[in-house]
């Protein structure tokens, strides 16, 4: 931890510290980061291109290699088509038939025929007849066999040796579905060596069709038509006959001119499967003596099985070649540009880190305490953005050491003694209520004076907080007297209030065995208070009757009582008057006596004391008094457990909105702030409690560091309470107090983290509704707290559950609509901002008057005097701020405390950037 220490011109300084050197500098990890990109980026790119290359020229194989195969399958079918129209035309050939007729009977020639299962042949007539026929169809061959599928004649050769014995019906499969079917059939056969396209006709005239033989006309596949489907293709194309269709059982294989060696295709097991299945072979790679070809195969159908295959080749190695040039041309000129890279690189990270690396130093005199640096927010890029965050950040920072110190001085206060003791103020005429309480019971018998002065304390505490809670002041002790001030025209109210809770507070507390009361004095009147200083001490000095009845009424009221002047009861209405007996004071010194109200304090009527007619000038805040149980009467000690699960551990503070203690939550095993609510707090009509739940719960959704949190709540013992999170501070007011004008970096640090926590309610659609200095907490790590939602609501709420007539709120800190008992938005809270904000800049509320009615009139009808009138450091910016907060018409302010937390971080840095 860096220590830091402030002087006496309140300015901090940096600590001597050594300035750190990065092991490894930001511009050579941002150099090596590019770097290792560039050449990431690069060999992705390469190999993205050598493998689409490889894709690309493996698909132009494939789809040439499948284009081959289409163009084949067109030329087959042309071919077959050309020999079935010639097959169909001969053998339609009526007197080709005949003649073909007569010469297988022999009629022709009988010194040329032989003899065949049917009869004598003439040989010599049918082949000449065919090759007649051969030239004039353009065909390669052409052959006759008798209606057996015995062979007569072929084109190929001039006498066939064994004529009328060679049966080709058990040789060739597609003569023989001729022969079975009666029907012209075409496709692939093999004879001679060679295997051909074919078409087969059968040769029948006369009415009946008798069938008198076969005619089979074929063109080859040779090397002349497989160089012709190479050419057109691109591609090398061999033709393989399948196993055992040759004659003798050799095998026959055709291939282009560039086309590789055809042995090795009959070992691969997709042409055996072809052979096998007439399955065709898709395109796919393969390895011929360390060559890749791409591949395909088509059957020769020739019958019922493949009489041989088509093979269709590319070279893939041949087709790659060309992106394979590209690879390396890139690959040269991608070592090129990483080189020009890495320099580029290089220039580059040492010109973004500079800015960095002056943060970086700022950042080291940060964390030493200097938070005078200006980083440059004027660029327009992301360092501009983060030196602009940065600036904020130490802004953020100043503000909270300088509360962090605030803290501490607090702490140091409350420490002396100084914290405890009240800002003397300066001498003014004031009219109000003053209560004068005597305490009875307390002993001094032969104790210890210092026990005895600790239980004196203790009592003047709680009564402290009671008062407090009923929006009185202490002013003054007096021995075991407390005298206290209550402003406004409710004052009196508010006086009979708090004597008859430290009544009933005092009846369950004993002191070395004895039960403790108190009597008290209440009177209304003008009087003038101040500072009186005299050689050895110093008080404050009350002149006029009011206070001097105050206390002679305390003195002469019976234990349990409160006298009050006659003119100050009949103020606070029927209901107090009724609730009391006439009675009169003598005093010596006075010719006549003085007429009072006794009050027995735990008896005092029920009922509700509501604000003048709605429609007057001015709306006062409106009290209730009830017989509902007090806080006191749930008698909570350091200790004791509280609702079966908190343990007491100290009491906090009092207020008016209950007792706050420390607590341990048994059940999660944590300290918690726990809230006991006076039991008229809250109505026990259904309506209200149902509103008390409903506010809690909408408190718990809230969940910022700038707002304490709501737990849980519950009912105990006739009270409800709420445990909240605990956190050790002073309250903005206990501050006020003391520094009634702090530095104006100081007030705006606090109003920015307020808002931001009122921001937060708002998001959530809540309104706080009770903004001012004793809800505002400062902890010792310089955070600011919002705290009390007790009486916020939701904005779209509009379920009735406030009683008409009745205000919510602290008068000074009241938006005009409140006075006026309105509807409330978000908006109400920002008027409440603008009062507070006018407080810390200005060191004085925008309205004030020793009436309360003023006030809340003020609120509505008067315009403030601008604070930089006040205050000329101030600022037209934070002036306008504030003005346009405490506007009347609601529609002129912020809408929430979003867009005005908005505008003081605009202000914080537009000053911390010059």
């Amino acid at each position: 931890m860096v220590s830091v220490q402030r002087e006496t011109t309140g300015e901090r300084r940096p600590a001597a510290t050594a300035p750190e050197r990065p092991r490894f500098p930001l511009s050579l990890k941002l150099f090596l980061l590019i770097a290792v990109l560039i050449v990431a980026v690069v060999a992705l790119a390469f190999g993205i291109t050598l493998r689409r290359s490889s894709g690309i020229a493996g698909q132009t194989v494939r789809t040439a290699i499948a284009s081959a195969a289409g163009l084949f399958e067109e030329l087959e079918q042309n071919r077959l088509r050309q020999l079935q129209l010639g097959a169909e035309t001969v053998g339609r050939d009526v007197p080709f038939v005949a003649y073909i007729e007569r010469a297988i009977a022999g009629e022709e020639a009988p010194d040329e025929t032989v003899s065949v299962p049917g009869g004598a042949v003439d040989v010599a007539s049918i082949l000449d007849l065919i090759q007649v026929r051969r030239e004039i169809l353009g065909t390669d061959l052409l052959i006759v066999t008798d209606d057996q599928g015995y062979l007569l004649a072929r084109t190929d050769q001039s006498f066939v040796a064994g004529t009328g014995e060679i049966d080709l019906y058990e040789r060739q499969p597609l003569l023989r579905e001729t022969v079975d079917t009666g029907l012209q059939q075409s496709g692939v056969i093999m004879t001679g060596g060679r295997l051909y396209h074919a078409a087969v006709a059968p040769l029948a005239i006369g009415a009946g069709g008798v069938v008198t033989g076969f005619l089979i006309n074929a063109l080859a596949i040779d090397e002349q038509f497989a160089n012709r489907i190479a050419e057109a293709t691109r591609t090398s194309v061999i033709f393989l006959s399948a196993p055992g269709m040759g004659e003798n059982g050799r095998e026959l294989s055709v291939r282009s001119a560039d086309a590789p060696a055809p042995a090795p295709f009959r070992a691969m097991p997709a042409i055996a499967s072809l052979f096998s299945t007439g399955t065709t072979i898709p395109p796919q790679q393969t390895t011929l003596e360390r060559d890749r070809w791409v591949m395909t195969a088509l059957p020769l159908r020739g019958g019922e099985r493949p009489v041989g295959a088509s093979v269709f080749l590319r070279s893939f190695d041949a087709e790659i070649a060309p992106f394979r040039e590209i690879q390396r041309t890139l690959l040269f000129a991608g070592a090129g540009a990483l080189l020009l890279a890495f320099i580029l690189s290089g220039l580059v990270a040492r010109r973004l880190t500079r800015p960095i690396a002056r943060l970086a130093s700022m950042a080291e005199s940060v964390a030493g305490g200097d938070y005078d640096v200006r980083p440059e927010t004027d660029r327009s890029d992301e360092v501009g953005i983060l030196s602009r965050s940065f600036a904020e950040m130490i802004s953020a920072l100043r503000d909270k050491a300088e509360l962090e110190h605030l803290y501490q001085e607090m702490a140091a206060r409350e420490a002396s003694g100084e914290f405890r003791r009240r800002a003397v103020r300066p001498p003014s005429r004031e009219e109000g209520t003053i209560l004068v309480t005597d305490l009875r019971g307390l002993s001094i018998g032969a104790g210890d004076p210092a026990q005895v002065v600790r239980a004196l304390g203790e009592v003047m505490k709680l009564q402290e907080g009671e008062i407090v809670r009923q929006e009185g002041s202490v002013a003054d002790v007096v021995g075991h007297r407390l005298v206290c001030v209550f402003a406004g025209e409710r004052g009196v109210v508010r006086a009979i209030r708090a004597a008859r809770a430290i009544s009933e507070e005092l009846a369950h507390r004993k002191i070395d065995g004895a039960t403790l009361g108190m009597g008290a004095g209440i009177s209304t009147g003008e009087y003038v208070a101040g500072a009186l200083e005299l050689a050895s001490q110093s008080g404050l000095a009350f002149v006029g009757d009011a206070p001097l009845l105050a206390l002679l009424f305390a003195w002469e009221a019976p234990t349990g009582h409160a006298l009050v002047s006659l003119e100050s009861a009949q103020a606070a209405g029927e209901e107090i008057t009724a609730a009391g007996s006439r009675d009169e004071v003598r005093l010596r010194w006075l010719p006549s006596p003085i007429p009072v109200l006794s009050l027995p304090l735990r008896s005092i009527a029920t009922g509700i004391m509501r604000a003048p007619g709605a429609q007057s000038a001015a709306t006062v805040a409106t009290l209730r008094i009830d017989g509902m149980p007090q806080v006191g009467e749930v008698d909570v000690r350091p200790g004791e457990l509280f609702a079966g699960r908190y343990r007491i551990e100290e009491t906090v503070g009092r207020g008016g909105m209950g007792v706050v203690y420390k607590a341990h939550d048994e059940q999660l095993d944590e300290v918690v702030a726990l809230k006991v609510l006076p039991g008229d707090a809250i109505s026990r009509a259904p309506e209200q409690v149902d509103r008390f739940k409903r506010e809690i719960r909408l408190a718990r959704r809230i969940t910022h560091r700038n707002v304490l949190r709501t737990y849980d709540w519950g009912e105990f013992e006739a009270a409800y309470f709420i445990s909240m999170e605990f956190v050790r501070g002073y309250t903005l007011a206990q501050y006020l107090e003391k520094t009634p004008l702090p530095p104006l970096r100081v007030a705006l640090g606090i109003a920015r983290q307020i808002c931001r926590g009122l921001d937060a309610a708002h998001e959530q659609g809540i309104i706080h509704r009770d903004i001012k200095p004793q809800n505002v907490l400062i902890d010792q790590k310089g955070e600011v707290k919002l705290m009390d939602f007790g009486i916020a609501r939701m904005t779209e709420a509009s379920d009735g559950m406030t009683a008409a007539g009745l205000i919510i709120g602290t008068p000074h800190y009241m938006s005009p609509e409140q006075v006026q008992g309105k509807t409330l938005d978000p908006r109400s809270d920002v008027y409440a901002m603008g009062v507070l904000l006018y407080e810390l800049v200005a060191g004085r509320k925008p309205f004030d008057a020793p009436a309360l009615t003023a006030v809340l009139t003020a609120h509505m009808t008067e315009t403030p005097r601008p604070p930089i009138e006040l205050r000329p450091d101030v600022g037209e910016q934070i002036n306008a701020i504030i003005l346009r907060c405490l506007a009347k018409d609601p529609k002129q302010r912020y809408a929430s405390a979003g867009p005005l937390l908005s505008e003081l971080e605009r202000v914080r840095a537009a000053a911390a950037a010059a």
